[in-house]
């Protein structure tokens, strides 16, 4: 049985370590998601167009966006390839993803790679609505936009759960829904 304690860090974990993925581009990466496939891994890697200083304050452009990009990594997580994520179909679509998708968790279901992903309309207010996207290789083929279950204004971070084909998400930790 574990207890928190604080914060775990990288350095507190024997035998891991960092690796560093070279983005094209400006933007910052962040929130990457790693799956199998294959003999190596696909990543899904968010960039961002805004900073985060060394408070913690966020400084935002008067646009902040976020590109994801799909990369193929070998076993040692070396990138092979890397192509940002041709969404802008869906950036007007349904509810709307304006200023892209964020926090993107991939996963693999009826044999294609999809992701689950944070979709923001609008800053003020906050709106994000929870998408569920098929890739295409690195093209969005198909975006599912799905409403809050319970009326709120943001979903983030739902969790895709595939167990004998039949896809589900984790909704709440505690209690737990799914």
């Amino acid at each position: 049985r574990m207890a928190f304690v604080g914060p775990l860090r990288l350095n507190d974990c024997p035998g891991a370590r960092r690796y560093r993925f070279e983005i094209p581009g400006k933007f910052v990466p962040c929130n990457p998601s790693l799956a199998i496939d294959g003999d190596g891994f696909l990543a899904l890697v968010r960039t961002v167009n805004y900073r985060i200083d060394k408070r913690g304050s966020y400084r935002f452009p008067p646009t902040p966006t976020t590109i994801n990009w799909l990369l193929r990594l070998d076993s040692a997580l070396e990138v092979r390839e890397a192509a940002a994520i041709d969404d802008e179909a869906w950036r007007g679509a349904g509810p709307g993803a304006r200023h892209g998708f964020q926090d993107g968790r991939l996963f693999r279901w009826q044999d294609r790679w999809w992701f689950a992903a944070a979709a923001k309309s609008s800053f003020n207010p906050a709106r994000y609505t929870f998408a569920l996207c098929r890739l295409d290789g690195n093209r969005l083929e198909e975006c599912r936009f799905v409403p809050s279950p319970i009326g709120m204004p943001v979903e983030k971070n739902w969790m895709p759960r595939v167990l004998d084909g039949a896809l589900a998400f984790v909704y709440w930790m505690s209690p737990t829904q799914i």
